[in-house]
């Protein structure tokens, strides 16, 4: 959960903004503003004092590396190199692994991340707000199956949603950002992973898909309602909701 490294009394700032980039994967200055709620010149400080760890320039992007970013000139984005994933790995809070996030998916890290940073924009606290990387939500199903059914199960055959958002304790959701790469036959086959992870243990959280467009929101609604006819028809499948960027805060919102 992202905020628990927050002003965390084991760690400075520039090992807890370590972490926080360990579990986002890539993420912009404007959005670790909003997720960290610290002054611009104490986020470019612990920006240089990760740098600064390594003592030539290979050394240094090995800590921290910058990527542009599609469409944009000016902004980047900051993701750990190989040191700075393995300083993240030994911090002793029992981290997750996951492997450094490859410059082909800046957009879709991106986009995950504006979820989180849209709600924080438009005032909801960060201590009324649990947000789990894709890592994390794997985990938590994983549990929910050993918890809720007698068998083991690969975690490689249970959905890998983008993320896990829980507001207040008490509605959960998980989330889907897509960025218009997925071609019919492979979302069919996440909706099927979804159907056959989440309700043999009787999960009910809604999925909430963010697309970059009216035309792909509309197409992926469109392809989920022809599978339920298709394939379960008359049977129970997941909730699911289907908006573009800044509709889906509406309805966190509303709910």
């Amino acid at each position: 959960m992202i905020f628990r490294w927050l002003d965390h009394p084991s760690f400075h700032r520039d090992e807890q903004l370590i972490a926080i980039l360990y579990d986002l994967g890539m993420a912009t200055k404007k959005q670790l503003l909003a997720i960290t709620g610290w002054h611009p010149r104490t986020l470019k400080e612990r920006l240089k004092q990760i740098r600064k760890r390594g003592n030539t320039l290979e050394e240094k992007d090995l800590w921290l590396k910058t990527f542009t970013i599609p469409g944009q000139v000016r902004d980047v984005a900051y993701s750990l190199g190989r040191l700075g994933m393995e300083y993240a790995q030994e911090m002793a809070l029992q981290i997750h692994r996951v492997k450094e996030a490859p410059q082909a998916q800046v957009a879709h890290y991106l986009g995950i991340n504006d979820i989180l940073v849209r709600l924080l924009v438009h005032g909801y606290a960060r201590e009324r707000i649990a947000w789990l990387t894709s890592t994390e939500a794997t985990d938590v199903l994983l549990r929910y199956w050993e918890r809720e059914v007698d068998r083991k199960i690969d975690r490689r055959d249970l959905i890998r949603p983008d993320a896990r958002l829980i507001l207040d304790d008490t509605r959960r959701f998980w989330i889907e950002y897509d960025n218009n790469t997925e071609n019919p036959r492979q979302l069919e086959r996440k909706f099927h992973n979804y159907v056959n992870t989440l309700m043999p243990i009787g999960e009910t959280s809604p999925v909430v898909w963010v697309a970059l467009t009216q035309n792909r929101r509309d197409y992926l609604k469109a392809n989920w309602n022809a599978f339920v006819e298709l394939f379960y028809r008359d049977k129970q499948t997941p909730q699911m909701y289907f908006f573009t960027p800044g509709e889906e805060t509406k309805f966190f919102l509303s709910e």
